[in-house]
């Protein structure tokens, strides 16, 4: 196997939240769940694997960055999912009195927001599949660099997504929320 210096700190990343699942499994004594991920992880080693065997054998080294790049980073988001999970309950209490405090103090609240939202179902639709097409726009920007031959940006791109992600999760530990959702009314026609 061969693999690039940021695509070996991506493994070494990778690793380190798999011995942090374990640890955290053994500690608080829960079960992982990882039949449950059995497909995604298949097809993230297929990834992988043909990432493998487009730098190696068919000598492609875009389409072989693309391929490993979207493979680990792909794996490391099944693997900070399971992260997640595995750090409920939080050892330390919610935080969502103090963040509806600081969104009081701007003057912004959650369920007014939602509910002018409502009025306006297109853009509502349109924030929707914005989001939900967020995979697609970070695949689009990892091949767009890919096939620029910019790999190296590709590969921090990638770093930069994963590091984040875990970043997230650490501050969200120490720092959890259930988000305004879970103490907010909302009319239910909204």
């Amino acid at each position: 196997m061969r693999f690039k210096r940021g695509e070996l700190f991506m493994l070494l990343l990778i690793g380190s939240i798999f011995l942090v699942i374990c640890a955290l499994a053994v500690v608080k004594g829960q079960e992982v769940n990882l039949p449950g991920y059995t497909a995604a992880f298949f097809f993230n080693g297929l990834f992988l694997a043909i990432g493998q065997f487009y730098r190696i054998v068919r000598k492609d080294e875009k389409i072989a960055t693309l391929v490993t790049v979207l493979g680990l980073l792909l794996v490391s988001g099944n693997l900070l999912e399971i992260l997640t999970y595995q750090m409920l309950p939080y050892a330390f209490p919610s935080r969502d009195a103090f963040f509806a405090s600081v969104d009081g103090f701007f003057g912004f609240v959650w369920s007014d927001y939602v509910i002018w939202l409502s009025g306006y179902p297109l853009f509502s639709a349109m924030l929707k599949y914005v989001y939900l097409s967020c995979g697609w726009q970070i695949a689009a920007i990892l091949a767009v660099l890919a096939f620029t031959g910019k790999s190296r940006e590709s590969v921090k791109f990638m770093l930069g997504l994963a590091i984040g992600g875990m970043v997230t999760i650490i501050i969200w530990a120490f720092f959890p929320s259930s988000t305004p959702a879970a103490f907010q009314d909302l009319p239910e026609h909204v």
